[in-house]
Order: structure tokens, then sequence, then C-alpha cells
């Protein structure tokens, strides 16, 4: 057994190293703690906010979103007014500290009231308003692969046809998450099977011949394009016509290792010859070091 002991009289060091043996009239001998090996830390929860945690933690076990953040410019700003500063101190936290961090200054920045704190907010849209938030700074950063801009964004198609009137619309929409049901879907596969399943829309106002006229139509939904990372988000509440009320969805759910998006996209007329669609890994990657080097 190896002990570690810092021995201060030169004496007692000599007949330690000569007999390996201290009398125990000898001054106590402090032992030098093992330091404790480095772990990953929490957020403290500033009101009610778990859903910014969750989704600050995910941000930073994305290596591509902290080496964007990084490179960010912040011109010498307080914490509070900067949302990349808070967020490079608030990884920093997370790569260095051994116990939790906090979160007064990313809420601060992010503009924030009292009531917003102590509130549930849509995860998805506090995605978007951080990715706007930090976009524009992107424009004086080092040429770099690391984009926030593009890390989650991707592009659907929805396109709506009654053949009836030989009618047909279709708009590209941008997303940086995909809104997914799972009442009834029983995984990640059965709510993409339903996000692009055909759809009967009834009393659709279509212009026809300078009129309009009520018709039913048929609406579809595909993949066009997909970011790096795919956020899926899970409709996990939904809204009961009779209690008029939120009710939390609470059926069983699988998500696969590996999901294959091939099924669900349809290139653009420009990117014939392209793959069908990437695969992803079920988490949105491997755990960083507990000491990421930011030049990394």
């Amino acid at each position: 057994k190896h002990i570690r002991c810092i021995i201060k009289a030169v004496g007692n060091r000599k007949q330690y190293l000569q007999t390996g043996v201290v009398q125990s009239s000898s001054p106590p001998m402090p032992c030098v703690p093992e330091p404790p090996p480095k772990m990953y830390c929490g957020i403290v929860n500033q009101g009610n906010t778990c859903y910014l945690n969750s989704l600050l933690q995910m941000y930073f076990h994305l290596n591509a979103f902290r080496q964007a953040v990084y490179q960010m410019v912040t011109d010498g700003k307080e914490f509070a007014q900067c949302l990349p500063l808070s967020l490079q101190k608030l990884f920093y936290d997370l790569s260095h500290h051994s116990g939790p961090t906090t979160t007064p200054d990313i809420t601060a920045s992010l503009g924030f009231s009292s009531t917003q704190i102590s509130a549930q907010q849509d995860i998805a849209e506090i995605n978007d308003s951080v990715c706007q938030a930090l976009e524009p700074l992107e424009e004086g950063a080092p040429p770099s692969p690391h984009k926030v801009s593009t890390l989650f964004l991707g592009q659907y198609r929805d396109s709506i046809r009654c053949a009836e009137l030989q009618y047909s619309v279709t708009k590209e929409v941008d997303f940086r998450s995909v809104p997914l049901e799972i009442r009834h879907c029983q995984g990640v596969e059965g709510s993409l099977d339903a996000f692009v399943k055909e759809q009967t829309v009834e009393d659709v106002q279509i212009e026809h011949q300078g009129t309009t006229a009520k018709r039913d139509a048929v609406k579809t939904t595909t993949f066009t394009a997909l970011p790096p990372v795919l956020l899926l988000h899970l409709k996990r509440f939904v809204y009961n016509t009779e209690s008029k009320e939120l009710e939390k969805v609470m059926d069983d759910y699988r998500f696969p290792l590996e999901l294959d998006m091939g099924p669900y996209v349809s290139l653009n007329p420009d990117q014939t010859g392209q793959a069908p669609g990437p695969t992803y890994g079920s988490s949105a990657g491997a755990a960083p070091d507990p000491n990421p080097n930011p030049g990394a």
C-alpha cells in the first residue's frame, strides 16, 4: 500500500528513508489526499428552468457548438449583457468545477423576466431564441466548420394537392427541431412515419379560375435537407378537448440506437445523386472529455 505523506522534520525523513519506520514520538504527518476524479457537474435550477438546463447540457456536450461559442467575439461586455460570454463562462464551469454551476447570467442575457424564470417555457422556442441571438455574432468569427447557424438547421417540404381542381402548392419550411407526436406511435420511427404520412385536409380554400372554392386536399410532408445534428422535439403534452387542459402523454416510447432518415427524405432537383439521408446516433454526440480543450 502506497502512502503519500509530507514529513517535515529532516531527521525523521532520513530515518524513514533508512528504515521505512517513523517513531511514534515524531510530529503527526498530514496525509495528502488523492484528488477526486473529474466528474461531470450539473446546473442548479434557477426557478423552473430544468428545461433550459437540459438544453445547456446538450450544447456543452456538442463539440461543434462549444467551439462556435468559444470563437465568438464578446467585446468586453458584462456576462449578463452578452449571451456568448455567459455561455463561455458556463462551459468553463462545467469543464473545470467539481460542483454544480448556475445560470443567472444566461437568463439575464436572454432577457428572461422573473415570471419566465418561474414558469416552464417551450424548449424548442428557447433553442430558436439562443440560435437567433448567436448567429449574427458568427459574422465576425474566424472561418470555421463549427457554425451555430448550420448545426441544427434543416428543411422540409409541405405540399397540398387537389386532384379535382388540378391544384398544387408547395412550401419549403426551415426547422431547427422536428415536432413529433408520440401518442400511439410507440417510438421515433413511428412518430416520423406519422409526420410524413399523407393527410386529408377538409375545406381548403383554393383559388381556381378567378374564384375561391372549398375542396378537400391531400397534404404531404417530406424532408429535403437534414442538419448535422437532428433535434427531435417530442410532444409530451397535448390539449385535452374535454377537460380543456394540457395533459402529459405517458405512453411507452422507444429510441433506436441508430436512426436511418433515408425513408423520410426527398431530394431537391439540384441534389440528384446525393445520398438519400444520413444515419443518426440516438444521442447528440459522445460525451466530451471532462476537461475539453477549447482549441480542439
